[in-house]
């Protein structure tokens, strides 16, 4: 129809033309060269000793330093308080002077308190001391009796596994604590006592047996006549009874 043609807009078009992107293998980093260790060379072994030894002088005068500094503000604080108690005491005198000019009565009711105080100051000290003397005798003692009482039962006081209650809130807990430690070190020292003489029999009876050529049997109920080499052989075989005659004879021999 007259009047309704279609009108097509146009689309400019670039002269540029594009060119298509593509792929291109980018060159590989080059690797560095890697450059050897060289070991360290004497000088410089000897620089690096010098250093440290500078930095530990350095450190030690730095030191050295800070340890004079507090001594020095320690004793500038000792003369400080020195200088004012002097000073509070010729003070405290002034006003002592001074109040015995203008009123003696009360000058005299001051020097009396004061001395009843000290007085009373040395007597409180006196009576803390005689507490802590006696309780310093008490401890003694009881550690003497616990002592004495160790020894009696055949222990070396100063054995290291003997307790010897430190730490402990009482003297009951002190007592039983050294006293157990004590009986467990008596029945160990008592067993390794009867093991060695355990041991001591049996070599003197494999040497008397070893020495025996021959047993008499005619005697085996009683053993009077045998030789003591040969008593002790059949003693130890079970061909004597274990009375107590023969008991008192074999103890005699092997001086049990």
């Amino acid at each position: 129809m007259p009047g309704d043609e279609l009108v097509v807009q146009e689309v400019p078009v670039s002269e540029t033309p594009v060119v298509p992107e593509t792929k291109e293998s980018k060159p590989a980093a080059e690797a560095k060269p890697q450059t050897p260790e060289v070991p360290p060379t004497v000088d410089g072994l000897a620089k690096q000793i010098s250093t440290l030894q500078k930095s530990i002088e350095e450190q030690r005068e730095e030191s050295r330093r800070v340890l004079q500094s507090t001594r020095d503000r320690a004793d500038a604080q000792i003369q400080a308080l020195a200088r004012k108690a002097r000073a509070a005491e010729e003070t405290l005198i002034a006003a002592q002077r001074e109040l015995a000019e203008t009123d003696p009565g009360m000058a005299r009711d001051l020097e009396l308190a004061a001395a009843r105080a000290k007085d009373s100051q040395a007597q409180k000290e006196a009576a803390e001391n005689a507490v802590l003397a006696q309780q310093q005798a008490f401890h003694n003692q009881f550690m003497q009796t616990l002592t004495d009482a160790v020894k009696e039962m055949g222990v070396d006081p100063n054995d290291k596994n003997l307790d010897r209650g430190e730490g402990a809130k009482s003297y009951w807990e002190i007592q039983k604590r050294v006293l157990s430690s004590a009986a467990k070190i008596q029945k160990a020292n008592v067993e390794t006592a009867q093991s060695a003489q355990l041991k001591a029999l049996q070599e003197q009876i494999r040497e008397l047996k070893g020495e025996a050529n021959s047993v008499d049997t005619s005697n085996p109920a009683g053993g009077s006549s045998l030789s003591d080499k040969d008593f002790i052989a059949k003693f130890a075989n079970g061909d004597i009874p274990m009375n107590k005659k023969n008991m008192d004879r074999y103890h005699k021999i092997v001086g049990l």
